[in-house]
């Protein structure tokens, strides 16, 4: 060695890892100086993870972030994408570590020496955040690490992000229906939710109407807050007023409500859902499995192909399509003229 230390000696001292001298470190330095030794940081990355696999032969960990606690309550949407990204991580060799950013006793620091300690570069976000907008007090976690939203586009900071198509799912749907031969759909929407995707369920439903001119005849949307409680009036008074023969829905409530009215599903009304969970239900299956393994590959990109730094920054949109699936809540095509 021209330094006149051991390999061993030479190692420690130019990865900053272990115990050496100062002297040697400087001597270290100074030969591979004069070498024109260049790091690579490729290298020691992949080095550094086979220093510090865990058991199970996970060779990296990353970090899964919830805007809050009951966000698994909130939608069916979020357990499916949270499958997703366990699945994916699985099958890249990453290890998951998750946090709550509304638990007491985070802060953007502490996360940050956290992910520090455990070589954590990176993860996804996924979950309902007021405005698409995260926490404020996190903003340097933004900027030291590499994140990727899961199911929502995030409008601060702007991130890479794999979603549904809510537009794509709510026309193609309302063109099925009308397909199928019914005559006036109506949508039921929580306002809510609506509005964090930028009205795009509301959208693909009116363009749908519109091109098969039925503006002058189309129902009304019901949109409103209480989605989650009981049969409100102002939706009973609804269905008495316009009539309509099929609705589209995001919520599985509203067959109950349909059946409080004395309906009959599908004989008298039928319902295609929008983000269908529930086999019974005739409508689209969003593949929020798909979203949440997407984010991940995504995310595994941004943190290990060199061009991901180099590339201007504005933010990547994945898509992922829906697939239609007909079931019990749809009458049949060959009975719908006998109304």
């Amino acid at each position: 060695m021209r330094a006149g230390v051991s390999k061993y000696a030479a190692s420690v001292a130019l990865s900053g890892r272990g115990r050496v001298s100062e002297s040697t470190i400087k001597k270290v330095k100074a030969a591979a100086k004069k070498l024109s030794y260049v790091k690579s940081a490729t290298l020691s990355r992949i080095m550094s993870e086979i220093r510090f696999s865990d058991k199970s032969g996970k060779y990296e960990t990353i970090a899964l972030l919830y805007p809050s606690r009951n966000i698994m309550q909130l939608r069916p949407t979020f357990p499916m994408i949270v499958e997703g990204i366990r699945e994916e991580a699985e099958n890249l060799g990453y290890s998951v570590a998750e946090f709550y950013l509304d638990a007491p006793a985070n802060s953007s620091e502490k996360l940050r020496r956290i992910f520090r300690a455990r070589g954590i570069r990176g993860g996804v976000i996924t979950g309902l955040l007021e405005n698409n907008r995260l926490p404020a007090k996190y903003a340097e976690l933004w900027r030291e690490f590499k994140f990727v939203a899961a199911g929502l586009r995030m409008l601060e900071p702007e991130l890479d992000f794999s979603i549904t198509d809510q537009y794509y799912i709510s026309y193609k749907s309302t063109l099925n229906i009308f397909d199928y031969g019914f005559k006036r759909p109506g949508i039921v929407l929580k306002k809510e939710i609506d509005d964090l995707i930028d009205g795009r369920f509301l959208g693909g439903f009116l363009r749908a109407c519109y091109e098969r001119g039925n503006i002058a005849e189309m129902v009304p949307p019901y949109t409103s807050s209480e989605l989650d409680a009981p049969l409100p009036d102002s939706f009973a008074q609804w269905i008495k007023t316009n009539r309509p023969d099929a609705l589209l829905c995001l919520h599985s409530a509203v067959r109950n409500w349909l059946e409080e009215l004395g309906l009959k599903i599908p004989r008298d009304i039928s319902i295609a859902h929008l983000e269908r969970v529930e086999k019974s239900f005739t409508g689209m299956d969003q593949n929020n499995v798909l979203v949440g393994k997407n984010a991940v590959r995504m995310l595994n990109y941004a943190l290990n192909d060199s061009n991901a730094n180099t590339r201007n920054k504005a933010p990547i949109c994945s898509i992922i399509s829906p697939v239609w699936k007909i079931s019990e809540t749809l009458r049949p095509k060959n009975t719908l003229s006998r109304r």
